[in-house]
């Protein structure tokens, strides 16, 4: 499990009614002009941090779409949560025997925390991200060690 050294923020990008109740917050003689939105948060210190302040905002927005039918998806990146050898499979791009390993994320993106999507009717809603500022990464041999340990603790 690797614990980010740097800071955390997070996007997230707003369509149809959800960008509407975001439009209305910031001023409601523009709120049907808005069809789409897009947040970038605030630097946060800590992974923690940041994840409580996306789970409060998507929270709010799915608030104001009271009402309609809501899907949503979470992926959290097993890079940053105790995970099994198998998880972290699914981030690696590249073969385990090889000596070029890479880990990828859902996105394409290691530095990607967690991804939430709200969908209605097949529309996303809300698309979100949190995301780490760029680290060295540990080696493959590293996490793998970490994660091992964190199995047996």
């Amino acid at each position: 499990m690797i614990n980010p050294p740097t800071e955390c923020f997070f996007t997230m990008y707003l369509e149809g009614e959800a960008a509407e109740f975001v439009a209305a917050t910031c001023s409601e003689s523009v709120t049907s002009d808005i069809k789409e939105a897009i947040l970038i948060s605030q630097d946060f210190s800590n992974d923690i941090s940041a994840t409580i302040s996306l789970d409060s905002t998507v929270e709010r927005v799915k608030e104001s779409l009271a009402g309609m039918e809501l899907i949503e998806h979470e992926y959290i990146n097993p890079l940053y949560t105790a995970s099994t050898p198998e998880q972290l499979d699914t981030v690696l791009e590249g073969d385990v025997t090889s000596e070029q390993i890479a880990f990828t994320g859902a996105d394409g993106n290691p530095f990607t925390m967690k991804m939430v999507e709200v969908i209605n009717d097949n529309r996303d809603l809300v698309q979100a991200k949190l995301s780490c500022k760029p680290f060295e990464l540990p080696s493959y041999n590293e996490i793998m060690h970490e994660h091992a340990n964190l199995k047996l603790n």
